[in-house]
């Protein structure tokens, strides 16, 4: 702890637990339509697997198809994990 001036701060280790979005995500992926209201599709070159997980990691459905069937999810935010020949790229999805 250190004091500023009439401020006390206290230092506190932490680490970032989650999942981000992959900015330098190769454009090669596309997920589309985002909001989406039922179906999300993906785009990739030599698209191998897609995962779509809840906001805490766990997988809800995986498929080797360049589509996916949100129409029974409550809405809300979720990540689709996009693998391909060339990687993994994570992005976030919104389910209206």
């Amino acid at each position: 702890a250190y004091r500023n001036g009439g401020t006390h701060y206290i230092q506190w280790p932490c680490a970032h637990v989650g999942i981000e979005d992959n900015a330098d995500a190769p454009a090669a992926v596309e997920v589309y339509p985002n909001p989406a209201a039922s179906m999300l599709n993906i785009k990739a070159d030599r698209l191998k697997k897609v995962e779509l997980m809840d906001m805490s990691g766990r997988r809800l459905a995986t498929t080797a198809q360049p589509r996916l069937d949100l129409s029974r999810l409550p809405a809300g935010a979720y990540f689709v994990r996009v693998t391909t020949d060339g990687g993994t790229t994570v992005r976030r999805v919104v389910k209206k």
